[in-house]
Parts: structure tokens; C-alpha cells; sequence
């Protein structure tokens, strides 16, 4: 059984998302598969460990997506390297899917 995020969890998953921003924006290509990775967890719905983890936790999700938002933008180019793009615009398909799944 596949098991998402708990939902008191979201500002760390945003902290990473964030992190993981800065070091694309920084050339680190190899995050991209971390990137993706944790984008298909996402996509599986969070956990509760309390029944008000809903109404109290969950506005946090606006934190997780002020990180999509940045790496939407993000535009990401290596001319010596053109596998970097294909994954990164993979990873850009990766998350819409990812926030049309949260959206449902």
C-alpha cells in the first residue's frame, strides 16, 4: 500500500521542494529525479494522524505550492548537456500532473 505525506509534514515538504529549487536554479541537475521522486508521493493523498489534522494542517498546503510556483518558472537549459532539458521538462509535466491530482 502506497502511503502520501502526513499532512503535518507540509512545511517540511515545502522547505524541500524549496531546497530543491535553489539547486536546480544552481545547476545541480542530478536533483531532478529527487525532484520527481517526491512529486509522485505527492500525488498519492496525505495522511491523517488526527481528525483535525485536516482542518488545521492543510492550510499549509498553500507553502507547498508557493514552491510549485517557483519551479514552474524556472527555466532550465545546459547547452553542452540535452538530456538536462528533456528531464526537466519532464519534471515540469511531472508536477502539473502532480497539482491537478492534489486539485481532485
Amino acid at each position: 500500500m502506497q502511503q502520501g505525506f502526513c499532512y503535518n509534514e507540509l512545511s517540511k515538504v515545502a522547505r524541500i521542494f524549496d531546497l530543491c529549487f535553489e539547486g536546480i536554479s544552481n545547476n545541480r541537475f542530478e536533483l531532478i529525479p529527487a525532484l520527481m521522486a517526491l512529486l509522485r508521493v505527492m500525488q498519492i493523498p496525505c495522511i491523517k494522524n488526527k481528525s483535525s489534522d485536516e482542518l488545521y494542517e492543510v492550510p499549509k498546503l498553500s507553502q507547498v505550492f508557493n514552491s510549485f510556483c517557483n519551479l514552474l518558472m524556472l527555466t532550465v537549459s545546459d547547452p553542452e548537456d540535452e538530456q538536462v532539458c528533456v528531464e526537466w521538462e519532464n519534471a515540469r509535466q511531472e508536477l502539473a500532473t502532480t497539482i491537478y491530482q492534489i486539485g481532485n
